[in-house]
């Protein structure tokens, strides 16, 4: 069939195809986040990178600063350069990634002195600030301005955090309710897509044509397309046997198991799909997709983008 018969008709770029590639993906290796990089006296907000992951830092109340040696207390455990509260007044401390996440954790630091029990502390996570889930943490060693750890991990993942403090100790009566933090830990979410190319098994080698454009990640349920000829026709191979690479000199060869949906790019060129609820409860495979685009100055009159392969947890 050809592909002129094939793809007559344009439907919107916006696909209801799950988040079928959001869910758990292999232990990546943890990112540090320890400020010493930052001037002592920045107050918050601020912007630090560690790991290719890019950190905002920000609080309610009078907020924080960075602090370090120096500052009038320096919670034994901590090193460095440090979250310091810029008051005696409670204050959430407001972090957001970069990119998702799938474990947060912290040192903290609480005013407590010669306590027998020791204040609660919460993180709450959330994506694109939608409620992930939330976890508390409370030091069995109280003391004198005890430092612990308060952590979280969902495997979904999360773009950003509030610390909070939570509830006072039971019983301690010289307390405040200041927060201090040092050594910020994430888990990266791995990147679930790989790049299959313009050259395919399959394909007989074939380049990408003149138009067709590079199929890119948007984020992990999502593909953008760029590069291609304006206002063209384009038809989305999903398939489930392999790369699809249907293209065969002015023909699109049936496949086994393969979603075709077809498009008009934008005026730009540009096209931006993305879904959710994937019929047939699919898991623990690979989809594969590609774009074929109809190209009148391509060999054929077709062109083709590269293919994408999404690891479906």
């Amino acid at each position: 069939m050809s592909f002129h018969s094939r793809a007559t008709a344009a439907v919107a770029a916006a696909v209801a195809v799950t988040s079928l590639l959001a869910g758990p993906a292999p232990r990546a290796q943890q990112v540090l986040f320890d400020f010493n990089s930052v001037p002592i006296h920045t107050p918050l907000p601020i912007d630090v990178t560690a790991g290719g992951i890019g950190a905002h830092l920000s609080g309610t109340g009078q907020g924080f600063s960075i602090q370090g040696s120096g500052s009038p207390i320096y919670p034994v455990g901590f090193s460095g350069n440090f979250v310091y509260p810029n008051s005696v007044f409670q204050a959430d401390l407001l972090v957001s990634y970069s990119k998702p996440v799938t474990s947060f954790s912290t040192l903290y630091a609480l005013n407590e002195l010669g306590c027998d029990d020791s204040a609660t502390v919460r993180v709450t996570a959330y994506m694109n600030g939608v409620l992930v889930g939330t976890n508390t943490a409370t030091t069995p060693n109280p003391g004198t301005y005890p430092v612990w750890t308060v952590a979280c991990s969902f495997p979904q993942g999360f773009n950003s955090v509030v610390l909070h403090y939570d509830k006072k100790p039971p019983t301690c009566q010289d307390y405040g309710v200041e927060l201090f933090f040092d050594d910020m830990r994430v888990t990266p979410a791995a990147d679930p897509w790989t790049d299959l190319g313009f050259a395919l098994a399959g394909t007989g080698g074939l380049p990408q044509l003149l138009g067709g454009g590079t199929l890119v990640t948007h984020s992990s349920g999502s593909l953008a397309l760029g590069g291609a000829r304006p206002s063209a026709l384009a038809v989305l191979f999903v398939s489930l046997s392999g790369a699809p690479a249907p293209f065969k000199c002015g023909t699109l060869v049936p496949l086994p198991a393969a979603l075709e949906l077809t498009f008009l790019t934008t005026a730009a060129g540009t096209l931006t799909l993305s879904w959710t609820n994937w019929p047939g409860g699919l898991g623990g495979v690979s989809l594969y997709f590609q774009l074929a685009i109809q190209d009148p100055l391509a060999a054929c009159g077709v062109a083709l983008s590269n293919a994408l392969r999404g690891d479906v947890p």
